[in-house]
């Protein structure tokens, strides 16, 4: 059995409506999903700085060894959480407008 004309093109605007709801849901999960994801790793980042940073300050007067790990880690996490930030695309607040 065919359908008329009327119901093809009924079928046709309902399947166009729910690709284009579907389209939404899944842009909203992927941005929400990413969202999380970006900011697990900001926190991350900034507690291994504040780890390495005091790994610096407690070992350096003992031993110099551990206190350039404790260096290390900070400038690991720095360089991770910028490199990080930019591939986020947030914005740039240090240029001149």
């Amino acid at each position: 059995m065919s359908l008329s004309k009327e119901e093809r093109q009924i079928l046709q605007k309902m399947e166009e409506a729910l690709r284009e709801q579907d389209h939404r849901a899944f842009v909203k999960r992927v941005k929400s999903a990413s969202l999380r994801s970006s900011q697990k790793i900001a926190v991350s980042t900034v507690l291994a700085f504040i780890g390495g940073f005091s790994l610096l300050l407690l070992t350096f007067g003992s031993s110099v060894l551990i206190g350039t790990v404790g260096f290390l880690f900070m400038l690991g996490s720095s360089l991770v959480f910028v490199k990080h930030r930019a591939g986020a695309g947030w914005k740039d607040t240090t240029s001149p407008r």
